[in-house]
């Protein structure tokens, strides 16, 4: 059995930031879609990603009852109600991977992040 180290998954992965979503499937689906927008919160990776530059990464999206085994998913409702992101991220900018499942769905940026490893901790 492999067990999914989240602690060590957002310790390590190269950026944590919010990104405002802009680039988003216009509708419903069930498959991997990329999706993008500006970042406004750089958590970690402020050498590399600065507020205002675009990253994008592939999230499956799709509707409740058509949840994928495995890969990181979205409800498209969520997705397009939400409108922002806090994620780790991996990659080079613009063109990024989330860190395993490690992303939250935000309804406004925050000042302080979300997710962090102290928390599961």
């Amino acid at each position: 059995m492999i067990l999914y180290d989240r602690v060590g998954a957002r310790r390590d992965a190269r950026f944590h930031v919010q990104v405002k979503l802009t680039d988003l499937p216009a509708a419903p689906t069930n498959d991997y879609v990329r999706i993008g927008g500006a970042v406004i919160r750089v958590f970690r990776g402020e050498t590399t990603l600065k507020f205002g530059d675009s990253v994008s990464f592939t999230l499956w999206v799709c509707s409740r009852g058509k949840e994928p085994t495995g890969p990181a998913y979205v409800y498209f409702e969520d997705l397009i109600g939400m409108g922002n992101v806090e994620a780790y991220l991996t990659g080079k900018p613009p063109d990024c991977d989330v860190v395993g499942y490690e992303f939250i769905l935000l309804r406004e940026p925050s000042e302080k992040p979300t997710l962090t490893a102290e928390d599961l901790e």
